[in-house]
């Protein structure tokens, strides 16, 4: 019924927004904030919370951070990914959140890691397998796989469309590929 946005950048910010899927005249709604001013978090949902993956924040955060839907409220810190990074891709398959890529600033480099965390408790993130490509792709999903597509990596934009299980672990494989290469899709 509802979309969601959290953060932002230029300069950073922690709000939360929430627009209405059935009315295009109703302006978005600031409905908290996340623990602190960040861009650049994934994005992900269960069927009752939002997540904030990672980040930019003084210079990147490994922080996941949950918010629920139901009511208005400040984000609580719930879990932490592997490494400290932005721009990495999300998906849900209703049970687990999976993040895929991303991109550090300070050192620079790419990360082709994908990795999931379970909604029902704050249990540890697991890395479940790697992306072919180290990228920060962007990502979509199918009811059983996730899909990281296009990037940036090596000097280079990406036209690949890498496809993983959200049922078995492993590593990504080559899906498709775009019309044509590009970044920040």
């Amino acid at each position: 019924n509802y979309g969601y946005v959290h953060g932002g950048g230029n300069p950073w910010v922690n709000t939360m927004n929430r627009y209405s899927f059935a009315t295009a005249t109703e302006n978005a709604t600031d409905i908290g904030d996340l623990t602190r001013a960040k861009a650049a978090a994934g994005g992900l949902s269960s069927p009752i919370h939002g997540y904030a993956c990672g980040g930019l924040y003084t210079p990147h955060t490994t922080e996941i951070e949950r918010y629920p839907f139901a009511s208005t409220v400040t984000s609580v810190l719930w879990d932490d990914l592997s490494s400290a990074r932005a721009h990495c891709a999300t998906h849900s398959d209703g049970t687990y959140g999976f993040t895929s890529g991303g991109y550090v600033y300070s050192a620079p480099t790419h990360q082709n890691v994908i990795e999931k965390f379970p909604f029902a408790t704050a249990s540890g993130v697991v890395d479940v397998g790697d992306l072919e490509w180290a990228t920060r792709p962007a990502g979509c999903q199918s009811a059983t796989y996730g899909f990281a597509a296009g990037g940036y990596s090596g000097g280079a934009r990406l036209n690949v469309i890498e496809r993983y299980s959200f049922t078995s672990d492993g590593n990504s494989a080559d899906y498709a590929d775009l019309t044509r290469s590009q970044d920040a899709c």
